[in-house]
């Protein structure tokens, strides 16, 4: 009996340091795959970024069946000039917060390079936007980014919420535009200039590419409104568009080509 209560007492320890051993490679496969996720899943800011602002102006296009991944970059100022209690004043920054992004097609993400997408002053980060658009989400995605500023006015904290408005997400199939060719190029493919913008009467579409053909402008539901062709010298193309009869509101100016589609927004006021 001695010596199967050893022998079992000895099994019973292997089957225990046998199970840590087990648990041990488990625990550390899984802190692997999680920091091999997140690294994958997070930015990687552009510290070329000097002047603050967002960069870049746009969102790309999401093409239908393809992943889409697009990384915006943020450089928050020092300090800025608000009104306050009525009198001109200087708000110096602690941080600005993206709280959320808000419009993005169902099944879209975003994720920051830092907890919380906390932004401080006078450093760049980065905030990714990821999804598979389907066919079912093909149009026009206004995208506004709820943030809230943290900053002091002497010694006096403020916190002042804000809503960023100036993004359009637009998922279309490749081949869903027409023109020469459908497929989406990124927004500055051939250096799209809208001057004026906002406009009122008429507008100037500049583009540095002698590839661009042509240029339409469409409301925010697709629908295209005007239809030009561009003015070719060198490759410098313009065209001027007539915009009487076209309600107030954002519209999309895209230029079609032999390198694809280029997207800009123009605001008619």
């Amino acid at each position: 009996m001695t010596w199967l209560h050893t022998n079992l007492h000895r099994i019973y320890t292997s089957l225990i340091i046998l199970h840590f051993k087990i648990m041990k490679k488990i625990y550390l496969l899984a802190v692997i795959l999680f920091a091999a996720l997140s690294a994958s899943a997070q930015c990687t800011p552009d510290n070329t970024i000097t002047q603050p602002g967002y960069y870049p102006e746009d969102l790309d296009t999401a093409v239908v069946g393809q992943s889409y991944n697009m990384v915006l970059h943020f450089r928050i100022p020092n300090d800025t000039n608000i009104t306050y209690n009525g009198f001109p004043v200087t708000a110096t920054f602690d941080s600005i917060r993206l709280v959320s992004v808000l419009g993005l097609p169902s099944g879209f993400t975003y994720q920051c390079n830092v907890a919380n997408c906390n932004f401080v002053p006078q450093q760049t980060f980065c905030a990714k936007v990821s999804g598979n658009p389907t066919a079912q989400q093909k149009g026009v995605y206004p995208v506004e980014m709820a943030v809230v500023a943290y900053a002091k006015i002497g010694f006096i904290p403020i916190q002042q919420p804000d809503t960023i408005r100036r993004f359009t997400l637009i998922v279309d199939t490749a081949g869903g535009n027409g023109g020469t060719t459908g497929v989406i190029v990124p927004n500055n493919a051939y250096g799209v200039n809208v001057y004026p913008n906002p406009a009122r009467s008429e507008v100037t579409v500049w583009v540095n590419d002698a590839d661009a053909l042509e240029c339409t402008v469409s409301d925010m539901t697709g629908k295209v409104q005007r239809t030009e062709k561009l003015l070719t010298s060198s490759s410098l193309q313009s065209t001027v568009i007539n915009l009487d009869g076209l309600a107030k509101g954002m519209y999309l100016v895209q230029v079609r080509g032999a390198k694809g589609i280029a997207t800009a927004k123009l605001l008619v006021e």
